[in-house]
């Protein structure tokens, strides 16, 4: 519904300190939307009700927001092709010791 239509966000932030223009902001704290949006935030995630305050802004209402950032994160994961590897603790301390 936004106008001018957003189609792509910069990076995901889940800490208003760390917006930058054009990144989504995922609201934990919903006291931290205003400095996300002074940031320069293209996008809000949040839950419950929030003051809209700007209308260019993409408002994204969810239900759950843990489990909407696992969903994000997933799509990530599989849209970026991303090999993800499990190593118990003496593998890892073996790989770190190569890398």
């Amino acid at each position: 519904v936004s106008s001018p239509k957003i189609s792509k966000f910069g990076s995901i932030q889940t800490s208003s300190t760390k917006i930058k223009r054009g990144d989504l902001f995922v609201a934990l704290d919903k006291k931290e939307i205003p400095s996300a949006i002074r940031a320069g935030a293209y996008g809000i995630i949040f839950t419950g009700w929030a003051q809209i305050s700007d209308d260019e802004i993409a408002w994204i209402k969810v239900e759950d927001i843990e489990r909407t950032l696992r969903q994000i994160v997933r799509f990530l994961l599989i849209s970026n092709s991303v090999d993800l590897v499990a190593l118990d603790p003496l593998a890892l301390e073996m790989a770190a010791l190569l890398f």
